[in-house]
């Protein structure tokens, strides 16, 4: 066998890697899509939590009364 030729076997595990490799991206992109949820939340909780509070909270109530 020549070189530049490729056994069955070496076609077939090839092809294997390459579904492999391409259900692996099909898998990942839920995942960033997840991900980019969870970055949009965070910056929401970050910003809400930067804003001045509409609450005092109960001892500071009870201390400016």
């Amino acid at each position: 066998m020549a070189l530049t030729e490729t056994s069955p076997k070496a076609e077939t595990a090839r092809a294997v890697d390459q579904a492999s490799m391409t259900s692996r991206a099909e898998r990942a992109q839920p995942t960033q899509t997840i991900m980019q949820a969870l970055s949009a939340l965070e910056a929401a909780v970050v910003n809400s939590s930067m804003r001045k509070p509409t609450f005092r909270p109960s001892a500071e109530r009870e201390a400016t009364a």
